[in-house]
């Protein structure tokens, strides 16, 4: 009967424990010098070797011919408990068997002696998935066990295991598996089980495992479903995966500040792996990658790629800040982590950040002019009087006066350009609170703040004139934009009455026309 392959290849000794070397060594020296605990508590992520090791363990504490603290797997008590037909050999699955009840038979049951092994074993799986009263029906027992009893706990959430079960057992804590480690056993698999595969399409896979081995074998066993040779590009599109290069592509694009480049790559994306936000997060992976090639020395230690795309990966670094890359992580976390990531609309939420990202400075200085300007309307209020500037000011004056000075030629020079001088513009045309709306108008629609923020605003008989290029004015010229644009700015102008878009580069010829009447 055909075995899946996590389950064919689970390790039948320690040594063939892949990662965890500092728990195997451990439970080998105990068994073989017949040190065994009453009790003990696997912690850590799934697909790890919590549950191997706990059968492994409970392998070595029967077996009646023991190779260096590993079993023997040729004896009666071994064979059976690979088989799973040890009746003395109970597994327990703590999420399906959580009841007070449950426990209380497992305790009754603890005080007769194993039927066939040496040592009675409970095997307790997800153990935090135990109700309080559970809990405590199982601590007395845990406490003061027979001594042909073993209870072996596992949990992936150590912090819900009460600290009275805690002290009652030895600790041992699961650590991720390595990338290049579960990369080496998926190639040793693959050998002896006739797999022909890539080592880059391993090395994906062992990306995607996040350092559990079970599901490093459960995706191998995917993508060797088909047959034949396993590439890179056969597993990418098989567990739909955006290309790494046309990710960073899309990066080096914001980089460049090429706003058409990469919202074409965005639009590929969508159309090719419908899930934009996975794309995002994979860009998320790509930015850290890039701070990392920028500010450490060796970056192969910490980050996974090929040597092409560390040659790229190298070459955006020298293009961005370390400011900028900051900038870029920020802005797709908070694409990630907006409802708008899993809506209707995220290919827009995805696109008006890609523009952001394409355009940094041009937030950065708005941060910083909003920030400037409300410092010196809080001046004005106040009305502090700057010392420091006026008075180099006055004293050029008094110096200038006593060595040169003024000629009747110079005055009327002076009042000659002070007649040509162009009256100003009429307090009445301009629209003195744009920062406060563009806030205002953030709370409302703050994906689109950043449009609002690039135009220019001017009053006109009660309407708000609204100047920017095409592409600005298409974002904002929609009923929903306009209606929260008229309502925030009747909040510091109860005059307006309407708003209207006007295209900055129509205005900019029909000025140039108006010169070349003149």
């Amino acid at each position: 009967m055909y075995q899946a392959l996590y389950r064919k290849w689970r390790p039948q000794v320690f040594s063939d424990v892949v990662g965890q070397e500092h728990i195997t060594s451990v439970l080998q020296h105990q068994v073989s010098s017949g040190k065994l605990s009453h009790a003990y508590m696997f912690c850590g992520s799934r697909g790890t070797g919590k549950t191997t090791c706990a059968k492994l363990l409970a392998k070595a504490a029967n077996c009646t011919n023991l190779q260096n603290g590993n079993p023997c797997n040729e004896c009666d008590s071994c064979k059976q408990i690979n088989a799973g037909t040890c009746v003395d050999v109970v597994e327990l699955d703590a999420a399906s068997n959580n009841g007070v009840d449950n426990i209380r038979s497992l305790c009754d049951e603890v005080v007769f002696p194993p039927s066939v092994v040496k040592k009675r074993v409970y095997i307790v799986d997800e153990v935090h998935m135990l109700s309080a009263s559970a809990f405590n029906a199982l601590l007395k027992t845990l406490e003061e066990p027979p001594e042909h009893a073993l209870f072996i706990l596992a949990t992936t959430e150590l912090q819900k295991v009460p600290a009275t079960i805690m002290s009652r057992c030895q600790r041992f804590d699961f650590s991720r598996i390595k990338k290049e480690k579960i990369v080496d056993r998926l190639m040793e698999i693959c050998s002896n089980e006739g797999i022909n595969m890539e080592r880059e399409a391993a090395v994906i896979i062992a990306n995607l495992s996040d350092g559990a081995m079970r599901d490093a074998l459960s995706l191998l066993e995917s993508c060797a479903s088909k047959g034949g040779f396993i590439t890179t590009e056969y597993v990418i599109n098989l567990l739909g995966l955006s290309n790494k290069e046309q990710l960073i592509e899309l990066i080096y694009s914001c980089a460049k500040q090429n706003t058409v480049r990469a919202l074409t790559i965005t639009d590929e994306l969508h159309e090719k792996n419908g899930d934009i936000t996975s794309c995002f997060f994979e860009l998320l992976s790509i930015c850290r990658d890039i701070l990392i090639v920028k500010n450490v020395s060796s970056p192969s230690r910490f980050i996974n790629c090929t040597e092409t795309e560390l040659n790229r990966l190298t070459e955006i670094s020298e293009i961005l800040s370390n400011d900028t890359l900051s900038y870029f992580i920020d802005e797709l976390k908070k694409f990630i982590n907006s409802p708008d990531s899993f809506g209707v609309n995220k290919k827009v939420s995805a696109e008006i950040t890609v523009i952001k990202m394409t355009s940094p400075s041009a937030i950065k200085s708005f941060d910083a002019l909003s920030d400037r300007i409300s410092r010196l309307e809080e001046t004005i209020k106040s009305g502090v009087v700057v010392e420091k500037n006026s008075t180099p000011v006055k004293e050029k004056i008094k110096t200038s006066k006593k060595e040169d000075p003024p000629t009747p030629e110079v005055v009327v020079e002076e009042e000659t350009k002070e007649k040509s001088k162009p009256k100003s513009t009429s307090n009445k045309d301009v629209f003195e609170h744009v920062n406060e709306l563009v806030k205002k108008f953030g709370e409302k629609e703050s994906m689109k703040q950043f449009f609002l923020a690039k135009a220019k605003m001017k009053l006109q008989s009660g309407t708000l004139v609204v100047i920017a290029d095409d592409f600005v004015i298409q974002m904002l010229n929609t009923p929903s934009c306009t209606s929260h644009i008229l309502e925030c700015a009747r909040e510091f102008d109860s005059t307006i009455e309407n708003v209207q878009f006007f295209n900055e580069k129509a205005q900019q010829s029909t000025q140039n026309s108006d010169l070349d009447t003149l």
